[in-house]
């Protein structure tokens, strides 16, 4: 299947299947690639100024997969990294969602920051399947409608899955995870950059379930779900 790669250092020049040729941005990566085909982002920090969706076009059977590396010298990479950052916590209001079906290694994903709303959302439409492994995904900013949103109460057949994964929330009681997809947790992190959300699942929609086993909740001092939840 093809390779496409992402790097600061690349030309941006369509197929990037080099990483001479790598495009400069996991946007047009993203944008690029088809069902079956492999991303390989470089282990460095992509700063973003405006909301942006990136959506991994593949199917259940040959899901997208993106995977941060530092590995420059074996064709393809065989060394992993937990290092790639894409990040919007220099704007205000960015909001990142990653949608479709795929699988991702080792990508931290920062929202806006400051103190107006922005979001991370994934598997937010129809029939969508991410799977995410040692990823992290950050509330950067204070605001109090700010959460991470799983799926969406309108959509149908969103699942989700993560392995080693973090969380964190910024500086507000009222944020947390909004919950409309099927999710299972596995080994997970629950953190707060300086204040814990007062509840930590607000809600689920459409009768979806959140299965979480061995979560770290260390860093959590309010109650894990809401009414009616349990």
């Amino acid at each position: 299947m093809p390779i496409l790669y992402v790097a600061s250092t690349g030309s941006n020049t369509s197929p990037y299947d080099t990483w001479a040729t790598a495009a400069t941005t996991l946007l047009t990566a993203t944008a690029a690639a088809v069902a079956g085909d492999t991303i390989y982002m470089h282990g460095e920090s992509f700063v973003i100024s405006a909301t942006t969706t990136y959506t991994l076009a593949g199917t259940s059977a040959a899901p997208v997969k993106l995977f941060c590396t530092n590995d420059k010298v074996n064709e393809p990479p065989t060394v992993l990294s937990t290092s790639g950052v894409v990040d919007a916590s220099g704007t205000v209001g960015v909001t990142i969602s990653v949608n479709g079906c795929g699988y991702i290694y080792g990508v931290e994903f920062i929202s806006g920051g400051g103190t107006n709303a922005a979001s991370i959302n994934i598997s937010t439409g129809d029939d969508r399947e991410v799977e995410a492994e040692f990823c992290k995904f950050t509330i950067a900013n204070s605001n109090n409608g700010s959460r991470i949103f799983f799926g969406a109460d309108n959509a149908a057949n969103k699942s989700l899955r993560t392995k080693n994964c973090t969380f964190t929330f910024g500086n507000s009681a009222l944020q947390g995870f909004s919950c409309a997809a099927d999710w299972f947790s596995d080994g997970d992190t629950f953190k707060k950059t300086t204040t814990s959300p007062n509840v930590l699942f607000k809600a689920n929609y459409r009768a979806n379930s959140t299965r979480v086993n061995a979560g770290d909740f260390t860093d959590m001092t309010g109650a894990l779900f809401g009414a009616g939840l349990y």
